[in-house]
């Protein structure tokens, strides 16, 4: 399992993250940005054969800590269904915790991006 760093954008009132060459049991580097509750996500790239991008969660402070103890929930889309992709796809996600990372399961070697565009009000 490797955590991916993110690469970050900010253009206006927007910020743009982005987590690249994710694989079969790698989490995203935990991402920090309360002050954008408009967050859209877009998942594409190649899925190798049954993996699945989750984007999760946290409010844990040991996300700073103790991360391997820290917990993690998966964050939705408006319709309440859990944010887990097997496909390219794209979701505004209705939640907004503290920290969001990307984790991908399965697959045989997948590669793939994660993006976060969130919009802030001036």
């Amino acid at each position: 399992m490797t955590e991916r760093v993110f690469s970050a954008e900010k253009i206006g009132y927007a910020q743009f993250v982005t987590w690249s060459l994710l694989t079969t049991d790698d989490t995203g580097s935990p991402w920090e940005l309360l002050s954008a509750a408009d967050k859209t996500v877009q998942i594409f790239g190649d899925f190798g054969a049954g993996a699945t991008v989750t984007l999760q969660g946290s409010n844990d402070p040991r996300v700073l800590t103790a991360p391997s103890s820290a917990v993690w929930f998966s964050l939705t889309d408006p319709q309440a269904n859990a944010i887990a992709k097997t496909a390219a796809a794209g979701e505004a996600i209705l939640e907004n915790p503290r920290w969001i990372r990307p984790s991908v399961t399965g697959g045989t070697n997948p590669d793939l991006t994660v993006i976060i565009s969130a919009v802030r009000s001036s």
